[in-house]
């Protein structure tokens, strides 16, 4: 009789594991076909974090080969939305810059570069995954998190949160169990039903995932909630750090930036000895419009840190981040430094940040280049820093294949945020999305990514379509160029390493990698790029059928129709080399 309840549970965990009950929630899994070798970032793992949420935030596409070879250079990166490139997406994670920087730099390796970050979570998640990413065989972990720390999910002042912090750790190491996220379901359930009993509705139908995640939303400084978040954030940092060091992984961990100058506070009550964060920040905007930037600065800082809505990280996290670096001989990331270069008069606001914490275009490219530089100051990944000379910074910023159609999502998506609470009033019915009237077709397309029903690469291939049709044929090659950014496939990762070797005047091993792209997708950039090479080394029959095969993908290309040109008239096709010197001609006009 005693054992009969743990018998109950061994069946009832046995029933729900053969029902495959709660789907498959590791953090990686196979990537889908052609692309079987390798491993992809679960875009279900939120599901074992968020279980109140009817919609789930999305990981990053990034891949990582199953079986690592010795030419690879494998780095994840942990946080939440800043990390994953938010509003930007996919396109601008700094991770994504960062990658293409270090394999121009190391065109010899193969840089892997794993985004595993989540929207709206804290050091908890962070420390569910650890394991799983020690697991993977990385050389390398970023971290860049901290301002989810109170209402990211399992934080305490989230609706996603247990209660204590023995409860969340208990839960993380229980949920293995199929039996713990079926209660945990059960819960979530009688709490939404009870919910609408009392108040008549669950959680406001129109509000951002930071309204519905923001449970106690008054947390003053030095409030006993506020202690706590320092501890949950000290305590799980310390644990992973511990973990990595086991595994004999090195760490870096970035300090923490928001936006200080350009952000009011969002409640502002005079607690304890302090002020109010409003009256603070009028004596920064004062001492800011004196000339005094340095005194203005530290005020900035100090109203952020009153203010009792915790929606970005107070300053005590850095220390924390600087004390436990310097506990385990870890390098920090200076971040601040970085921002505040780059600010003017040193003052972080609005032209490097998109809202309270996300950096804007400029300000992940910021964000990428402070990495960078760390990682070379460290000598991660080898000695090659100096053998072959690095795109600069601003070159590659310059560059960066990113069109309006991704100035356009990220813009209706910071409009979305700032439609709602906590900008405006809690409970505000926040449709800006839903009433948004496009008044172009990229602002259509954009709408189209925004409610799911097209892709990012699906929309940049239309708008690539529009321009060849109307002979707009550097447009076309902005929104080819954008996809390379967006899908990071390994077929992508070669095609990117060919043209590092191309800018370094190598175009034989350029051709290698091109060739092995192609093997895996048909990439109309790789397609042209071979038969450019193959054009250039004499090789015209070689190079008739690659490029015939662009011209189907991207018919108007002048540098394409210029060497299929070539290389018809030195195989004898005056028919053909005809037909692209007319087209040429028309194209000319």
């Amino acid at each position: 009789m005693a054992a009969l309840p743990l018998v109950v549970l061994i069946l009832l965990e046995g029933i729900l594991r053969m029902a495959r009950y709660g789907g498959d929630l590791r953090l990686f899994v196979d990537a889908k076909a052609p692309y079987e070798q390798y491993y992809r970032v679960n875009p279900k793992v939120g599901k074992r974090i968020f279980f109140r949420q009817s919609t789930l935030p999305l990981p990053s596409n990034d891949v990582f080969l199953k079986n690592k070879t010795g030419d690879v250079f494998r780095i994840f990166v942990m946080g939440g939305s800043t990390a994953l490139g938010f509003p930007y997406g996919n396109i601008l994670m700094f991770s994504r810059i960062l990658q293409h920087r270090l394999q121009d730099t190391f065109p010899g390796r193969r840089i892997e570069m794993v985004n595993t970050a989540l929207t709206a979570v804290n050091t908890y998640t962070l420390l569910d995954f650890m394991q799983e990413i020690l697991d993977k065989e990385p050389d390398g972990i970023l971290i860049y998190a901290g301002h989810n720390e109170y209402y990211g999910a399992l934080g305490v002042g989230s609706f996603e949160s247990p209660g204590h912090s023995w409860l969340v750790r208990a839960y993380l190491r229980l949920r293995r169990f199929r039996i713990v996220p079926a209660m945990r379901d059960i819960l979530a359930k009688a709490a939404r039903i009870r919910g609408r009993l009392t108040n008549g509705a669950e959680v406001n139908p129109f509000g951002t995932l930071m309204e519905r995640l923001a449970a106690k939303r008054i947390i003053p400084l030095g409030s006993s909630l506020f202690t706590e978040g320092e501890r949950q954030f000290e305590r799980n940092l310390r644990s992973m750090l511990r973990m990595a060091r086991k595994a004999g992984v090195p760490v870096m961990i970035s300090e923490l930036v928001s936006n200080t100058a350009g952000q009011a506070p969002f409640v502002s009550l005079k607690s304890g000895p302090w002020p109010g964060a409003d009256s603070v920040f009028s004596r920064a905007l004062s001492m800011a419009a004196c000339g005094r930037y340095r005194e203005a600065d530290s005020l900035f800082e100090w109203a952020r840190d009153l203010d009792c809505l915790r929606f970005r990280a107070p300053e005590s996290f850095n220390r924390i981040i600087h004390g436990i670096a310097a506990d385990f001989h870890v390098p920090v990331i200076p971040m601040k430094a970085a921002f505040r270069e780059a600010a003017s008069h040193g003052l972080i606001g609005d032209s490097l940040m998109t809202d309270h914490l996300h950096p804007n275009r400029e300000g992940a490219f910021l964000m990428a280049d402070a990495f960078y530089r760390s990682m070379k100051k460290n000598r991660w990944i080898g000695d090659g820093w100096d053998r072959v000379p690095a795109v600069p910074a601003d070159i590659v910023q310059r560059y960066w294949p990113m069109t309006r159609l991704d100035s356009t999502v990220a813009s209706l998506m910071i409009s979305q945020l700032k439609s709602g609470w906590p900008f405006r009033p809690a409970g505000t019915e926040n449709r800006y999305l839903t009433d948004f009237k496009p008044q172009n077709e990229i602002e259509a397309l954009a709408l189209e990514v925004l409610f799911q029903r097209m892709t990012p690469e699906q929309a940049h291939f239309v708008l690539a379509g529009r321009h060849e049709s109307l002979g707009d044929v550097t447009s076309a090659n902005r929104e080819y160029d954008a996809i390379t950014r967006l899908v990071f496939i390994e077929a992508y990762a070669y095609l990117d390493r060919a043209r590092a070797f191309l800018r370094a005047s190598l175009p034989d091993s350029a051709l290698a990698l091109l060739e092995k792209s192609l093997a895996l997708e048909k990439i109309p950039l790789a397609l042209r790029l071979a038969g450019s090479i193959l054009v250039r080394q004499g090789r015209y029959q070689e190079a008739v059928p690659v490029l015939e095969e662009a011209r189907e993908k991207i018919p108007a290309h002048p540098d394409l129709l210029r060497d299929l040109m070539l290389a018809y008239r030195n195989t004898g096709n005056k028919t053909g080399a005809r037909d692209c010197e007319r087209t040429l001609g028309l194209l000319d006009r």
